[in-house]
């Protein structure tokens, strides 16, 4: 079963007019997560025959579109990036609020779960296809903390 990973960094930019997010995650988690609970297959997916992680320790998303879809759906098409491939992808992405950070009661958090589906064998992660699926759903939940903008 998946573990929960913690990952970053990542930033989202939502002004009047202005929707863009760029993620830059880790391939290699930091600290003692695992992607899943078999630490042979875990070696395996960061190894060169999957992610690489040795030559490419980091996957991106930078979107190029934003489309608003109802009061907090959105549809998000981006360049994903993962062991130096770019592609575009779409993300349905829901807001499910604002308001302040439950810890320091000072920032602002805002949150927000986005779904999308990959071939993998487009990104150089096509190890068994077709005997395991080459469709991959993508899933993020994700929080950010509101902070001011350096226009320096």
């Amino acid at each position: 079963m998946p573990q929960k990973v913690q990952a970053g960094p990542g930033t989202a930019v939502v002004a009047p007019g202005v929707r863009k997010v760029h993620l830059e995650l880790d391939a290699i988690p930091q600290g003692t997560y695992d992607i899943c609970t078999n630490r042979e297959l875990n070696g395996g997916l960061f190894s060169d025959e999957f992610f690489d992680a040795e030559n490419y320790p980091w996957m991106k998303f930078s979107s190029t579109r934003v489309i608003r879809t109802g009061p907090r759906s959105f549809n998000v098409t981006g360049d994903s990036t993962m062991r130096n491939v770019t592609r575009s992808i779409m993300l349905d992405v829901t807001f499910h609020g604002a308001g302040n950070d439950p810890f320091s009661g000072k920032d602002i958090i805002v949150g927000f779960d986005a779904k999308g589906m990959v071939k993998r064998s487009e990104f150089g992660l096509g190890k068994y296809v077709p005997i395991v699926s080459d469709e991959t759903t993508i899933a993020i939940s994700a929080e950010f903390k509101k902070r001011a903008i350096d226009n320096s």
